[in-house]
């Protein structure tokens, strides 16, 4: 009988060495699990300011790039509109049979087929293709800023080459016509009244003018969707700064 119950205490006390070890067990499992979960969390964390870091510094590029952009494109439409008004006031005088040459009429002659270009700056545009395009989070954004610099920037590289096609092909008609005086800018004609007679003259003149025209105005819609991405990164900006 007594050894009955000292099998029994013995049985009682194994199997309570046994509780107590799978409760250590689990216990050690949920603080491995606990320790793996802080760990990855951090480890996310980590990775995901690095992404917002990144991105942040991404759209500082683009801004300034943008911005600088924008200054580029204000003085190629200050420079283009002086050259169209002054070809604009060659015509409206040869069209009047009482006008006459004056000196200050060399630069206007000096820049008939003149033209300014814009090169935009895309440094930080190509740094983030290579980083990747979704390196920025706001699709709305990253669609406008693909759009600013694979359309609207792509057609003006074309309108650069139409600018220099109509500068070489008329430099001859021009060049007969006109003597080049203190450099290139100032120029004086051969005979101003003969040019009032001279259908190529004035309808190589005219052509110039409509064109330029042509390409102001699309310079002009290229500085406001310029203004306005610049803008939106502005706001984005500020935004990831909180």
């Amino acid at each position: 009988m007594i050894k009955f119950f000292r099998k029994i205490r013995q049985n009682m006390l194994t199997e309570n060495k046994f509780s107590k070890y799978m409760l250590y067990a689990i216990g050690e499992i949920i603080l491995v699990v606990i320790g793996i979960l802080i760990a990855l969390s951090i480890n996310n964390w980590n990775e995901g300011r690095k992404e917002s870091n990144l991105e942040f510094e991404t759209l500082s590029g683009l801004y300034n790039d943008i911005a600088n952009n924008k200054i580029k494109i204000d003085n190629m439409i200050s420079r283009d509109s002086i050259i169209i008004t002054g070809n604009q006031h060659i015509l409206s005088l040869l069209q009047d049979d009482n006008s006459s040459f004056n000196d200050s009429l060399q630069f206007s002659f000096g820049n008939i087929n003149r033209y300014d270009v814009f090169f935009p700056q895309q440094m930080a545009y190509e740094t983030l293709k290579s980083k990747g395009l979704n390196t920025i989070k706001n699709d709305s954004l990253r669609t406008q800023i693909i759009e600013l610099y694979d359309e609207t920037y792509f057609i003006n590289s074309h309108i650069r080459d139409l600018k220099s096609d109509i500068y070489t092909n008329t430099n001859s008609i021009l060049n007969k016509r006109l003597f080049t005086t203190k450099d290139i800018d100032h120029k004086i004609p051969n005979n101003y009244n003969d040019l009032k007679q001279d259908a190529e003259f004035l309808n190589t003149l005219s052509h110039i003018t409509a064109e330029n025209k042509n390409f102001l105005n699309y310079t002009y819609m290229m500085l406001e969707k310029t203004i306005s991405v610049r803008d939106e990164i502005g706001k984005e900006i500020k935004r990831l700064k909180k």
